[in-house]
């Protein structure tokens, strides 16, 4: 829907005036009732949230957690598996979560494995993670990868579902 279309016509129908006049509010409304108007009619049309938003919300809460909690914990070779089975298991328990798969890049972490220590940190580039989150009859699969052009881990939408 075109919410700015709808707009208009409530507007024109309240007040009998061309829409124009209230679509700007930082040049200001010429009376309470036009104000009142404005955000009962175009606002509210447009705070309409769906089983999509809802889904890819909950997708982005669930990447965002991951990468937050889990970046900086220490991983050497030898703790790669118990540490991504970790992360699948805690964002697995998480409401909605219906599959995910994570993967730490383990050439990543042996470049970075210190000399005296012998483990590093993890950092996002290291992760690569796809997520199928549902939320009533939407499916959103996001993931999380190291974009080497970017030099940026990057979260996206793969895929949207709606059965």
């Amino acid at each position: 829907m075109n919410t700015d279309f709808a707009c208009s016509i409530c507007v024109y129908l309240w007040l009998g005036v061309p829409a124009q006049r209230l679509t700007c509010p930082k040049g200001g409304f010429p009376d309470i009732k036009q104000q009142m108007v404005y955000i009962f009619t175009c606002k509210l049309l447009t705070m309409i949230i769906t089983e999509r938003d809802n889904a890819l919300f909950e997708a982005g809460i669930k990447l965002g957690a991951l990468y937050h909690q889990f970046t900086g914990a220490p991983v050497d070779i030898s703790t790669i598996d118990s540490l991504e089975q970790a992360i699948k298991e805690s964002i697995s328990v998480q409401p909605y979560v219906e599959k995910i798969s994570v993967t730490i890049n383990r050439d990543m972490v042996i470049t970075r494995t210190g000399e005296k220590f012998k483990y590093c940190e993890l950092e996002g580039r290291m992760l690569e993670v796809e997520a199928r989150i549902t939320f009533s009859s939407t499916t959103a699969i996001v993931g999380l990868k190291y974009d080497q052009s970017l030099d940026y881990p990057l979260m996206r939408i793969i895929d949207i579902i709606e059965k």
